[in-house]
């Protein structure tokens, strides 16, 4: 059985009881590490960071970067584990929380073949940014479409945001914007033992 948990929001106490029963059931533990970040204390080395979620779940976590879980191929390794054994797939947020409209992202990917494998899959909720934007007062019902913000390079400039930002002020609507973020190097240094590493963020203006 796989299981795919939503950790929430904040830090590792975010979990719901339901999720974390079901982690600590699990033979093995991944954590999806390269779409968020855990908000732990500011000062926290990533070795502490992970300590805290193992200390938590009396599990080792196994940090499951972009190479490992991203692409049709590149999961096998956990869905092979799952054919034979409860495995749990640790997502930030809600696990759907930040699928896209085509719903090709990492975590809807890995259900859809985690089923055409024939392998059992339980989805367990937990908190979403997209239900928490109610704390800066805006009522929900009032958000039209979400949209997602990338990164500009000196190659690539997408806005393709910009429009879907319009069609919702013309129609008196809020528009929530997800911005990217980028793990710089290697996931594995970024919540392993024994590196560090700083994540990128895109810097916001209010005007």
């Amino acid at each position: 059985m796989l299981y795919v948990v939503g950790l929430g929001l904040g830090d590792e106490r975010g979990v719901t009881v339901r999720g974390l029963d079901a982690v600590r059931r699990c033979a093995r533990v991944y954590m999806e590490a390269h779409t968020a970040l855990l908000a732990l204390a500011v000062d926290d080395h990533p070795s502490s960071r992970l300590a805290k979620l193992e200390k938590l779940y009396g599990k080792e976590v196994i940090v499951a970067g972009r190479e490992m879980v991203d692409g049709e191929d590149r999961s096998d390794r956990i869905l092979r584990e799952a054919t034979g054994a409860d495995v749990a797939f640790l997502v930030i947020g809600h696990p759907f929380g930040s699928d896209e409209p085509s719903g090709k992202t990492t975590h809807t990917d890995l259900v859809l073949r985690a089923k055409k494998l024939g392998v059992g899959v339980k989805v367990i909720d937990s908190a979403s940014v997209l239900n928490a934007v109610g704390a800066c007062g805006l009522q929900l019902h009032r958000y039209g479409e979400a949209i997602a913000v990338p990164f500009f390079t000196e190659t690539c400039k997408r806005d393709h945001f910009y429009q879907a930002i319009v069609n919702n002020r013309w129609l008196g609507l809020h528009t929530l914007c997800l911005l990217d973020i980028h793990v710089k190097g290697p996931v594995s240094e970024y919540l392993c033992r024994f590196h560090s590493t700083r994540a990128l963020f895109i810097s916001v203006w209010i005007i």
